[in-house]
């Protein structure tokens, strides 16, 4: 697909001047702190809740109700700075807790272990990175099927066998592309099985400041920085000597969803497969959102009404024109109840990756899209819009008659876990998993591919 007018294109074009590819380069693997921790909310803390016997947090005497105010002298006082200084800590290398006992500081030493990586007995699972601009490397995860292992170190003249190829575009959080526990959430359990049983050559990349990559923290990385990271990862995949051109799919999950033909313009793609994505504007889309979870909170017509009213003024003055919701507050004091958030942040992002979201044209994207997709959506999904769906499915058909295929998984949360109910989806209360979701995805791509079945 040639460029069209995208604000996408101007947001990554001075990124991607000054980006080279690092084929190879080490990365120091992220660290396993291996204890559950209560993120800060209302209170400025961290709070751990539980600690695996004979680790070395154990062994430090650290204990099950010790409130973290830092790591590593940074502090901890809120989800974005306490996720940002606990991703930054390496395996193998020191982390110095301040933590609150009992009323009383005190500094505690531990080194924990690496995290494992990735495996799967299906799967050759290559760990490399990608320089961006700037120099930070992130981390990339390749991954071929074992039985076509040999071809990534094929020398002959002759080409090798090529492979289907898929690059994951993925979510909005900071959340990362292994899938290390996968039984975590439906996305993860999803995303293994569509790397273990397609067939594919796959590439993920982390976003800077997450899992081994580089960089500027998570919190503080905007849109473009991410995209660029994106694209540059693509190349790598279109290196690989199994690299097919002419069946290269794109998984977008969530956010990635709505972004896939976006990232991929200027490629040849064969298919799209888009899971629980999204294709109005993020002020529409922040709307619907606010009165769907005020609604399944219990909040009376009034109240919703009420709370609308306020949310459109703080949204247009957020994504529209630009200022952080910290700003619009300090001006309206009456929409700080609104507000749950941090001032410059929202759901671990900064205000700036919100706005330039806000400047993309989603449904122009999706109407350039003239190959086979699969839009699959959670029916009791109350994160996205039930109707983004079906215009996404309209745009494509529109270019291609029976191009795209909606389906809407029964009883599927956003994350494709399945509820008894909507509100039980909401309240994530006994979320199960079913695989044949796996098999629906995996076989599409196959069929699209011209693969055998499995």
């Amino acid at each position: 697909m040639p460029i069209r007018n995208f604000a996408l294109a101007s947001l990554c074009a001075a990124m991607l001047l000054s980006i080279t590819p690092a084929m190879g380069a080490d990365l120091s693997r992220r660290a396993d702190w291996q204890m559950q921790i209560n993120s800060p909310g209302s209170n400025p803390f961290a709070e751990i809740t539980s600690i695996e016997p004979r680790s070395p947090a154990a062994r430090a005497k650290l204990k099950v109700g010790d409130r973290i105010t830092q790591v590593n002298g940074a502090p901890a006082d809120t989800e974005s700075h306490y996720y940002d200084a606990r991703r930054a800590t390496r395996g193998a290398v020191p982390v110095v807790l301040t933590i609150d006992r009992g009323g009383k500081a005190r500094e505690v030493r531990f080194t924990p272990r690496p995290l494992p990586l990735e495996v799967d007995p299906a799967l050759d699972i290559a760990y490399s990175s990608i320089a961006i601009a700037g120099g930070s490397r992130l981390r990339t995860l390749l991954t071929r099927p074992k039985s076509h292992a040999g071809a990534s170190a094929h020398t002959d003249t002759a080409a090798p066998n090529k492979l289907p190829s898929l690059i994951l575009i993925p979510w909005l959080s900071c959340a990362s592309v292994e899938v290390l526990n996968k039984s975590a959430t439906g996305m993860d359990q999803l995303l293994a099985g569509i790397l273990r049983d397609s067939g594919f050559l796959t590439m993920r990349v982390e976003r800077p400041g997450v899992g081994d990559s580089e960089g500027p923290p998570c919190s503080q990385t905007d849109l473009k920085t991410e995209i660029a990271g994106e694209l540059l990862a693509l190349e790598q995949l279109k290196s690989q000597p199994d690299f097919d051109p002419e069946r290269l799919f794109v998984l977008g999950m969530s956010l990635g969803g709505g972004l896939a033909p976006l990232v991929a313009q200027e490629e040849k793609v064969r298919g799209f497969v888009s899971v629980a994505g999204v294709v109005k504007t993020w002020f529409e889309h922040m709307m619907e959102i606010e009165r769907r979870r005020l609604t399944l909170s219990g909040k009376t017509p009034t109240e919703v009404n009420d709370a609308m009213s306020g949310y459109a003024q703080l949204y247009t003055e957020y994504l529209i024109r630009g200022r952080t919701p910290g700003e619009v507050i300090e001006e309206r004091p009456e929409l700080k109840p609104l507000w749950s958030d941090e001032p410059g942040t929202q759901y671990g992002r900064p205000a700036s990756y919100y706005t330039q979201l806000q400047t993309l044209n989603l449904e122009s994207a999706w109407q350039n899209v003239k190959v086979p997709t699969l839009i699959v959506a959670g029916d009791y999904d109350w994160i996205m819009s039930a109707d983004d769906y079906d215009r996404m499915a309209a745009l494509v058909n529109h270019n291609t008659e029976g191009a795209a295929t909606l389906v809407r998984w029964p009883r599927a949360s956003h994350e494709m876990l399945q509820y008894e109910s909507r509100q039980a989806a909401f309240n994530e209360e006994g979320g199960t998993f079913d695989e044949a979701l796996i098999t629906l995805v995996v076989k599409w791509l196959r069929d699209q591919a011209a693969l055998p079945p499995r």
